[in-house]
């Protein structure tokens, strides 16, 4: 699972987190994310985040906000499952 709690000041369009694994992939994983909590659920159209698959390789993933920025001080939390 992954946590996070946004402070004052977020941004669109930007690089929330990079999870790296553990034990690297011998290719870039395809991993799945799916919501792990009620703020996290409520992310739709312009306030969702993605990964994206262009900078993700056999070493981690990034997430990426979208063209609103998540809102402030609120914690989002997700699950995520990667298969390589």
């Amino acid at each position: 699972m992954i946590t996070i709690t946004t402070g004052g000041k977020t941004a669109a369009n930007s690089l929330l987190l990079r999870v790296t694994y553990k034990t690297p992939y011998s290719t870039t994983a395809f991993t799945i994310l799916q919501p792990g909590n009620r703020a996290a659920a409520a992310l739709t159209g312009d306030l969702q985040i993605y990964i994206d698959t262009q900078s993700s390789t056999h070493t981690h993933f990034d997430i990426w906000t979208g063209a609103k920025p998540l809102a402030a001080n609120t914690q989002y939390s997700w699950l995520y499952h990667a298969i390589g």
